[in-house]
């Protein structure tokens, strides 16, 4: 997530939210870089049910930030 925001800055595309997944496969956590402060979901979403990740996902795509 550093190096992308990194990486946009560097290109002056700088984009204010970064969204990240941690994921072994069936478990996932959420995560959030606004500037230099890391938010991290302190809740794990297994799969299945998919459709919790999903939406999480969507969300991160939808959000236009």
């Amino acid at each position: 997530m550093v190096a992308a925001q990194k990486f946009n800055e560097m290109n002056n595309g700088s984009i204010r939210i970064i969204y990240g997944a941690i994921t072994s496969g069936d478990r996932w956590k959420f995560l959030k870089l606004e500037s230099q402060t890391v938010t991290i979901g302190l809740t794990e979403y297994n799969i299945p049910p998919v459709d919790k990740v999903l939406g999480i996902l969507l969300s991160f795509v939808s959000s236009g930030s």
